[in-house]
Order: C-alpha cells, then structure tokens, then sequence
C-alpha cells in the first residue's frame, strides 16, 4: 500500500471522502427496465443518484435491489445494490461491497 493510499485510508476512518458529479449521467435498472439517472456524489460504498424529470421510475424504494451503470470505470458498471434512503428526488444505493478504487480514481473520471 503507498502513501496516498494508506493517507486515504485515514481519512476515510476519519470522514467519509466522496467525489461529486453533480449529475453526470448514469443509469439504473430496477423493475426489469434502465432507466437514466443522475449521479450526484459517489464514495467507495455508495452513491447518491438524482431522478431525472419526465422519467417514470419504479422499485427504487428503501430496500429495493438495484444495478446502477455510473458510466464512470469499468469497475463502476454493474454494481448491485440497494437503495438505503430516499428524500424528494434524491436516491442513496449502498453498494454492500466497498468499490476496489479509491476517491481520487472516481473523482478524475468524473472530470473527464
């Protein structure tokens, strides 16, 4: 493990660190269908996602399992979750497994 690596992992002890989208597309299957979705911040163990207007969507409801696509690293497709809490608009997916890549990985693919 390198020093940024062991520096990050401190931190997170610390405070939870996440990288911000600010509604990049994404996209979410549940209920047998994808639908778009926008990733508004993300961090090793979940990601908060914005409904988009105009989309009907379902089985997005606390505990309901989901597959999101952050369209960010090729580990970031397909990840099974659920989602943990809604509020308006806004939907948290707890991954259940920690992603493999760190903040600073997802944070620089989101700015690409």
């Amino acid at each position: 493990m390198g020093h940024s690596e062991r520096y990050e992992s401190a931190i997170a002890a610390r405070i939870r660190l996440m990288a911000f989208a600010f509604n990049h597309d994404s996209e979410i299957s549940a209920c047998e269908g994808r639908r778009p979705i926008s990733l508004v911040n993300v961090h090793t163990g979940g990601a908060r996602l914005r409904k988009q207007r105009g989309v009907a969507y379902c089985g997005l409801n606390v505990g309901d399992a989901v597959v999101l696509d952050l369209r960010l690293l090729s580990e970031t497709a397909n990840l099974q979750g659920r989602v943990s809490w809604t509020s308006g608009e806004d939907v948290f997916v707890d991954f259940g497994t920690p992603l493999s890549v760190g903040v600073a990985d997802l944070q620089g693919a989101i700015d690409n």
